[in-house]
């Protein structure tokens, strides 16, 4: 067993709240854990399409030349490699979306309602940590004033997944549509 495990082991003296307490702690550093691999991925993802794209540049600055042929047509390396960044970032995005924020997304769903069944009362709070995190990253506009939280819109609702997908979308289009007005501009 992990060291840090033992500290935070219940024994049979543990009373009921205190062993709700390390479970919630527990799920909270789940949580983390989760939301911290959404953004290595993420790193690794954009230091891969930076590298990449300079890679681009610097063939470009040195005239190499380099293309493929297909028949007719030519197709330089400066568009190839702004399509490759396209696809690497779709595979992290696979990853990052697919994964890990599902992931992160039944952890907050365990720790909401591990809040809301067992630990408001002892916290004396309205909202648990994780249930306050939540409501800020959905509703826009969302405040917490005289102890009430409260939002502009009730209808309106932002969801992280989609944010973090528009995000994807946004810069994978950006390097597909690169690649086009590389090869048809004729950058060599």
């Amino acid at each position: 067993m992990d060291p840090e495990d033992q500290k935070i082991a219940p024994d049979e003296k543990t009373s009921r709240d205190d062993k709700l307490l390390l479970v919630w702690e527990r799920a909270i550093q789940t949580q983390a854990h989760f939301a911290e691999l959404s953004i290595k991925t993420r790193q690794v993802g954009m230091t891969v399409v930076g590298a990449t794209l300079a890679l681009a540049v610097v063939l470009n600055r040195t005239n190499t030349g380099f293309s493929l042929t297909f028949g007719t047509c030519e197709i330089h390396i400066t568009s190839i490699l702004c399509w490759t960044a396209a696809i690497v970032l779709y595979a992290i995005r696979v990853l990052d979306v697919g994964v890990y924020h599902r992931m992160l997304r039944g952890a907050v769903a365990f720790n909401e309602e591990l809040e809301e069944k067992n630990l408001l009362s002892l916290f004396g709070t309205s909202k648990g940590l994780t249930q306050s995190i939540s409501f800020f990253s959905r509703h826009p506009g969302a405040q917490y004033a005289q102890g009430k939280y409260s939002h502009e819109d009730p209808k309106s609702r932002h969801y992280a997944g989609n944010r973090i997908s528009i995000f994807y979308w946004i810069m994978i289009t950006t390097l597909a549509l690169a690649g086009l007005a590389l090869n048809f501009a004729g950058v060599k």
